[in-house]
């Protein structure tokens, strides 16, 4: 049985000890945060330095001489920032419009209008838009790409397309 005297130091020690057990989960939010914001900022450059060397190395096969020596310098682009995961995909699946720039046809002024965010109500997933005007519509049109990004030994993967 618990004394009155071991019960009144039990609630002292719980009352010293709750600020502490406070403080520390708050620290561990703050080191949870400060990650995942260090994630998303170099997800962010990852995925502007993928469209830029992709949407150049599409743009160079729409008007090249040897279109087999520009297709294997997407592959290289593709290799260089996508998951094998998300490539073994990509090669198995019959794609009529390119997933990265739901497009088949890539104007390289459209990479100005570029943007990358992060999406909100998932941890690991961002949307990259470009506008342009179709001649067709006759009116200015936003494409939106959602992608999946993993840290994969060390380096930043596009691992998911949509």
């Amino acid at each position: 049985m618990i004394t009155v005297k071991t019960f009144l130091i039990l609630i002292f020690m719980g009352l010293l000890l709750s600020p502490f057990c406070l403080i520390a989960s708050s620290i561990k939010l703050q080191n949870k945060s400060a990650r995942q914001e260090h994630f998303d900022r170099n997800s962010i450059k990852m995925l502007k330095q993928f469209y830029h060397e992709y949407a150049n190395a599409d743009s160079k096969m729409a008007k090249a001489d040897n279109v087999a020596a520009h297709i294997e310098e997407l592959r290289a682009v593709k290799e260089k920032y996508c998951s094998a995961k998300l490539i073994n995909w990509l090669d198995k699946e019959e794609i009529d419009v390119d997933p990265f720039l739901k497009s088949q046809d890539f104007n390289i002024e459209w990479l100005k209008t570029l943007k990358i965010q992060k999406e909100a109500n998932y941890r690991n997933q961002f949307i990259a838009t470009y506008s342009f005007f179709d001649h067709f519509r006759k009116q200015t049109v936003q494409r939106k790409i959602s992608l999946v990004v993993i840290r994969l030994n060390g380096e930043y993967k596009i691992d998911d397309v949509r």
